[in-house]
């Protein structure tokens, strides 16, 4: 009976687990967690799966292991409560410091960059940037401004705008003075 429970506990967290990966996979994943990420964290369907996965596993095999009901529970029910409070917490960080967050077009304007591939006959050249960790390479094209100033003036450059997909960058003034 006490197996059977362990079981059904374990299969119900891992169902909700592994839907948890393969939505997340096809855009399928919705936040469930509800509120700010707060202690709401802690009562989201996700971090209920993970700890009822801890808890289920932990007690089959146990049982298996010859341990008796009582230290199955004890035990299992420790390490569900640990795997939600820490699982509930991690959401709750993730979720306050946007660290999933991709970054877009509209947080690479200011920063800095420098030309990888010269501008060529058609005006087009490349760059690369350092974008909250992560390094990013865009096509390029001069600010209108800036347009008879050769590629050598944009070796460090700043990202202006983006315009579909490509940034306008002006030349930094370290190097219109080089």
């Amino acid at each position: 009976m006490l197996f059977s429970l362990f079981a059904i506990t374990a299969v119900f967290g891992l169902l909700f687990v592994g839907w948890g990966f393969i939505a997340g996979d096809i855009g399928a994943d919705t936040d469930t967690d509800g509120g700010d990420g707060g202690l709401w964290a802690l009562f989201s369907i996700r971090t209920l799966a993970f700890a009822a996965l801890a808890f289920g596993g932990t007690g089959m095999l146990l049982r298996m292991g010859g341990f008796s009901a009582l230290t199955s529970i004890a035990l299992a029910a420790a390490l569900g409560v640990g795997v939600w409070l820490a699982v509930g917490a991690l959401f709750a960080y993730l979720k306050r410091s946007q660290s999933g967050d991709l970054l877009s077009d509209s947080s690479w304007i200011g920063s800095e960059a420098v030309l990888v591939v010269p501008f060529g006959k058609d005006g087009i050249g490349r760059i690369t940037l350092n974008a909250g960790g992560q390094i990013t390479e865009l096509w390029a094209r001069r600010a209108p401004a800036y347009s008879t100033h050769g590629s050598e003036s944009f070796r460090r450059c700043q990202i202006e705008e983006i315009i579909e997909g490509t940034a306008i960058v002006t030349p930094l003034m370290a190097s219109l003075t080089d």
